[in-house]
């Protein structure tokens, strides 16, 4: 019961956002899974049961319900008093995959995804970026230099500008759904 709790706990957080809204108007693509130059998920075989997730508070103490070990975790979270990253140095999520060229629905197949987080960060802006990097860890990421997988609209909350008041947009939701229902169909 707790591991179950604990995905659709990490998962609600994706989906739900904040509550907020963006004075552009969306744009008129229901998604943005033709801006992802990289199509990354997670297998089936790990979709069918709640993703492991472990937080380390300290680096090394468990806060999951699941995993006893960071070893043990499709995702793991720590906080760190630097985060290297391009969006201020709030949080980064790092991907790992492995390449699947025999399918023509998916460039690879997520491994493992490790989530840092700036100690400090105020929780007004630690559940936005929480949100935004929990996206990339689920796949919404790039390939090249300059192209991480953000979203080109400032009211989605995979834009590259983390905004305090992110609520998950209907074009978030949709990149997801497209993104794994490609797996399902192959």
């Amino acid at each position: 019961m707790k591991r179950h709790f604990l995905g659709s706990l990490v998962l609600l957080s994706v989906l739900m956002g904040c509550a907020g809204s963006s004075t552009t108007p969306p744009p008129t693509t229901p998604d943005y899974f033709s801006e992802l130059s990289l199509s990354l998920r997670w297998s089936s075989s790990k979709t069918t049961s709640p993703l492991k997730v472990f937080i380390g508070l300290d680096g090394t103490t468990d806060r999951s319900t699941e995993v006893t070990d960071a070893s043990e975790a499709d995702i793991t979270v720590a906080f760190s008093d630097t985060v290297d990253s391009s969006d201020g140095g709030v949080g980064i999520a790092k991907v790992r995959f492995f390449d699947s060229p025999s399918n023509p629905t998916t460039d690879g197949i997520i491994q493992q995804s490790d989530i840092t987080f700036r100690k400090g960060v105020s929780s007004a802006l630690l559940l936005p970026v929480a949100e935004h990097e929990f996206g990339h860890s689920l796949g919404i990421v790039g390939r090249n230099l300059g192209d991480d997988g953000h979203s080109s609209f400032s009211g989605d909350v995979m834009h590259d500008v983390i905004k305090t008041s992110s609520a998950l947009s209907s074009r978030d939701s949709a990149t997801l759904i497209q993104l794994y229902a490609r797996t399902r169909a192959h």
